[in-house]
């Protein structure tokens, strides 16, 4: 089951089941999505079930050898001493994110070795049967496990945490703005009066100028948060579009995900600063990249992986056969026609009027 199937089945089984306890919760939605995200739940070496540290008993934790890299720790939809539970996790431990979850609700905590952890929220997600494509995404990219080993998570937090400490200055500025415009602003007030009367002959009302005035300023306010919560947005880790790959005339944008099933094993990994990223080690190509995978023998097969790997574009739901990019439009050559004289003028013909 893949990761977008697992989360729907986990949105239905909240919605439809009437869960008594935690440790149910767990079995039918927690396990199945660490599972889906690469982590073999049964093997020790990975997940750990109740792990303790200073004291503190995790739920589950993410390891990498003898390294815990993530800790989860669940908690009652009714439970409302989640919160004070977060700072006893001493941020100088060695580990990347910690988890809290009732199932529905992730709340991920980035440990960045400085003040509180309960400082340091970077990601919610609320599991929502109309915002899966988004929802899978960012579970990708914050919990998949070849991402979690090759420090992709960890880069993608700190740019989300950064994101979002960025909007919160922008609407305490908004806010602090707004509190301006409620200020009369006599001197604007007078100066705009007697410019209206000079240039169309009469003079409007003190009250009716300081409406306009209030009005122009929330509006310059509002337009000014959403340019700059937008430009947030382009820069943030989930639309990370850097360091392409190009071999062949075909070309994926840094941020792709790659996913290849052989033997019944899923191989799942991304593009980065040209290179195929899969299982925390770089490849060069399609085909090197299948060097991950091994034989029932235990031997590394020789693979074609441009007929083995699929692809998801950043902002695309869908995954596509890699080969399908050699034959579509992704060569040279269509690419060059796309790009007539006719086209670039149409794209550019501004009507005038008369």
């Amino acid at each position: 089951m893949d990761l977008e199937q697992c989360l729907g089945q986990s949105v239905s089984r909240l919605r439809s089941f009437p869960f008594n306890n935690m440790t149910q919760i767990n079995h039918a939605v927690i396990l199945p999505i660490l599972q889906a995200l690469n982590w073999d739940i049964t093997d020790p070496e990975l997940v750990r079930p109740k792990y303790s540290i200073d004291g503190f008993t995790l739920d589950y934790v993410l390891f990498d050898r003898e390294n815990p890299l993530i800790l989860i720790k669940t908690y009652q939809l009714s439970e409302d001493s989640r919160d004070n539970q977060i700072p006893r996790i001493m941020p100088t431990k060695n580990f990347i994110f910690l988890i809290f979850t009732d199932g529905k609700r992730w709340d991920f905590y980035f440990n960045n070795g400085e003040g509180k952890l309960s400082d340091n929220l970077f990601c919610r997600l609320i599991l929502e049967e109309n915002n899966l494509p988004e929802q899978v995404k960012s579970f990708s990219h914050f919990l998949e496990r070849s991402n979690v080993l090759s420090g992709r998570s960890r880069k993608l937090a700190e740019q989300n945490k950064s994101s979002l400490e960025r909007n919160i200055k922008i609407d305490a500025l908004g806010r602090a703005y707004n509190l301006l415009v409620e200020e009369p602003d006599e001197m604007l007030r007078d100066l705009l009066i007697e410019k209206v009367g000079t240039e169309f002959n009469f003079t409007p009302e003190k009250q009716l100028t300081e409406e306009f005035i209030k009005n122009l300023r929330l509006f310059a306010a509002h337009d000014a948060m959403i340019e700059m919560k937008k430009s947030a947005i382009e820069s943030s880790p989930s639309s990370i579009n850097k360091g392409g790959w190009s071999k062949q005339g075909v070309t994926l944008p840094g941020g792709t995900e790659l996913q290849m099933d052989y033997n019944g094993q899923f191989y799942k990994g991304f593009i980065e600063n040209g290179y195929w990223v899969v299982e925390g080690r770089k490849f060069k190509s399609p085909s090197d990249a299948t060097k991950v995978a091994r034989t029932k023998k235990g031997t590394i097969p020789s693979l074609n992986g441009w007929r083995l790997w699929c692809v998801r574009l950043p902002g695309d739901d869908n995954w596509k056969p890699l080969q399908s990019f050699r034959n579509l439009d992704n060569t040279p050559t269509r690419r060059k026609r796309a790009k007539t004289p006719n086209t670039i003028r149409t794209g550019l013909r501004i009507n005038l009027g008369n």
